[in-house]
């Protein structure tokens, strides 16, 4: 993860790497498109590099499926590596764990709210 965010942050400095070491059959002006073209698909701005989700994942074999790509938007079994710590912290990073509690906590709150105002405004007439 950390060769990716140095790649993509000196990528003058990685062509001309590739470039030396590997093959010259690529201009440095094709290969820096490319590689501004790589940046585009990664999306570090929006997720960092590495960061997977159950969601995420399922959102692109849903992709898949609409291109005609895939028959089922199914992901394969063990498709993302889970700690066998156990560690409840882990398992609260994916961001669908988190909708329940907070819809639940919204239904509290509106329920509360919803006495408050109503005990003003029977206490009123």
């Amino acid at each position: 993860m950390r060769g990716w965010a140095y790649a993509l942050a000196h990528k003058e400095e990685i062509v001309d790497l590739m470039r030396r070491k590997y093959s010259a059959q690529k201009s440095q002006k094709a290969l820096l498109f490319e590689a501004a073209r790589t940046e585009l698909l990664i999306e570090p701005h929006l997720t960092a590099i590495g960061h997977q989700s159950i969601a995420r994942w399922k959102a692109i074999a849903r992709a898949y499926v609409d291109l005609g790509m895939l028959g089922e938007a199914k992901l394969p079994e063990g498709l993302i590596y889970a700690s066998d710590d156990g560690s409840w912290r882990l398992q609260m990073r994916d961001p669908i764990l988190w909708a329940f509690p907070a819809v639940a906590v919204a239904i509290l709150l509106s329920r509360i709210l919803y006495r408050r105002i109503a005990r003003s405004i029977g206490a009123r007439d």
